[in-house]
């Protein structure tokens, strides 16, 4: 009987020690895409204490089912990799670290986004086109209308001077109307929307990961009268 208490304790104290073990790293992943065919994929691991992990093995699969190899950067403490990743799906993200009992595997959600919102109306309420080569008044609300780049997108509408941004807005709608009298008379101004797609917590508090896609039209010149 007592070598049977005594297997029973041995053992609960093994899980006990298996548990802390794999408990002792926290895996953080950011994953970034762009215009560009490749996207960069951050790891941060550290162990109970925040210090991070250096001597892990973290491989990314790619689109090709490669397995990829992630570096570690010493001077900012994370793993990375620009690589080919699939334009949608999940991501997956193997780490084996002695701060850890088994190896872990990461799925990430995400999603490019391959190509830039097409501004298809850009006027202001008497007609005046910016499409069409015409100026428009700063006294009447300024509508502008694009093609969707997928659903779930967020769209970041910014009008810039030389020296700031004067006008910035986010939305999920594939359209704004930039409210009159915004914008100054006889000023020259420049467009620029960004479309982003994302998964996670930029934080990285509520869940470990952050995938994010963005993209950004080259920029349209105008100017108010």
């Amino acid at each position: 009987m007592k070598k049977l208490i005594l297997i029973f304790v041995l053992i609960i104290f093994g899980c006990k020690q298996i548990q802390e073990k794999s408990n002792e790293m926290g895996i953080r992943v950011l994953i970034e895409s762009d215009k560009s065919d490749e996207s960069t994929v951050k790891v941060f691991l550290e162990d109970k204490t925040g210090n991070a992990v250096t001597a892990a093995r973290v491989i990314c699969i790619d689109k090709y089912n490669r397995a990829e190899l992630l570096e570690f950067d010493s001077s900012k403490y994370y793993y990375w990799k620009k690589t080919y990743l699939p334009a949608s799906g999940n991501v997956i993200i193997y780490v084996k670290t002695n701060a850890a009992a088994q190896e872990k595997k990461l799925t990430i959600p995400h999603e490019k986004i391959l190509e830039s919102a097409q501004l298809i109306v850009f006027q202001d309420s008497s007609g005046k086109s910016i499409l069409k080569g015409e100026s428009v008044s700063n006294t009447d609300d300024i509508q502008i209308a694009w093609k969707s780049c997928g659903k779930n997108c967020i769209y970041t509408v910014e009008v810039k001077n030389t020296f700031d941004t004067v006008y910035s807005y986010a939305t999920n709608a594939c359209n704004i109307i930039i409210p009159a009298n915004t914008l100054k008379k006889n000023n020259n101004y420049r467009l620029v929307v960004t479309a982003q797609k994302y998964f996670g917590d930029p934080l990285l508090e509520k869940y470990n990961y952050y995938s994010v896609s963005s993209i950004q039209t080259g920029g349209i010149n105008f100017a108010a009268e």
